[in-house]
């Protein structure tokens, strides 16, 4: 007997364990081939709930992997040269096989450090000398 015309035929897997495994292991594979994409600084870990995928054991931060698509949260490279858009379309590219959907955020920018000042004072900006303006 056939299943009726879109019903879900796939089989079903009633061991909650091993699709934690599964899903797991999808969101390490996941994450690293995003952490090798150009403008991508880290994973991010969500802002308002850890965004994250568990195993047994094991905690993929910065991927999380549903039944209908993976959310990835990211920290972009700031200055990179590379617009948003096209950094959310390298990584979509990157990611194979292709989920269902794939959902991008952007937590945030990782800027570098500025460069250090002469004479050794570290990257500190010095005080703004205002005294000569209230003499003038």
């Amino acid at each position: 007997m056939s299943a009726p015309s879109g019903e879900d035929t796939r089989p079903r897997n009633d061991s909650p364990g091993e699709d934690l495994e599964s899903e797991a292991r999808t969101a390490e594979r996941i994450a690293d081939q995003i952490k090798r994409v150009p403008g991508v600084h880290s994973l991010g870990r969500g802002r308002f709930a850890e965004a994250a995928t568990y195993g047994r054991g094991k905690t993929v931060r910065g991927v999380v992997v549903e039944s209908e698509s993976v959310t990835v949260h990211i920290v972009a490279e700031s200055p990179s040269g590379l617009p948003l858009p096209e950094l959310a379309e390298r990584i979509r590219r990157a990611v194979t096989p292709a989920p269902r959907v794939l959902d991008l955020v952007v937590e945030d920018l990782h800027l570098p450090e500025p460069p250090a000042l002469p004479g050794g004072q570290g990257s500190q900006v010095p005080p703004r000398d205002d005294t000569s303006a209230e003499r003038a």
